[in-house]
């Protein structure tokens, strides 16, 4: 016959076998929180890239309708599109990884998308800001050419 004492040590491995097992699944629940937070990455990169684009339009607009829209407004707009690029390759890495793991993302490719046309609007935005240096004689100021004739003595 068993003796109570066995029952209470049984019963005490019981749980700690039991607790002990809780590491294997907060391992599994760190994972599926990480894979819900890159699902969600693509979701947000789009709204906020929505809201970029509505800002954009609408500063253009207010421009062809001849108000005037004050430089600052204009370089705030181009510095949200720079830093909306800034989470680009964690999101990316995330999403590589989550598929590794056998996961699709819904709207992955919307995304990939939506970050083709920021990137394509901010190397206009730095082509327009190269063309405003020429234009203001700040490509080739006197540091340039300062450089530029030591390397020619060397």
């Amino acid at each position: 016959m068993a003796h109570l004492d066995d029952y209470g040590l049984r019963l005490a491995r019981k749980c700690v076998d039991d607790f002990a097992q809780q590491d294997a699944l907060m391992e599994q629940h760190r994972e599926a929180v990480q894979r819900r937070d890159c699902e969600e990455l693509p979701r947000l990169g789009i709204e906020a890239a929505e809201w970029l684009g509505n800002a954009d339009k609408t500063l253009r607009t207010a421009a062809v309708k001849g108000i005037s829209v004050p430089e600052h407004v204009v370089a705030d707009l181009a510095s949200l599109f720079r830093l909306w690029l800034r989470p680009v390759a964690y999101a990316s890495e995330c999403l590589l990884e989550t598929k590794r793991q056998g996961f699709t993302i819904e709207n992955q490719k919307q995304f990939e998308s939506v970050v083709a046309e920021v990137q394509k609007r901010v190397a206009m935005l730095d082509m327009a800001d190269s063309i405003e240096d020429a234009f203001q004689g700040n490509v080739f100021n006197g540091a340039f050419w300062n450089a530029a004739d030591q390397v020619h003595h060397d």
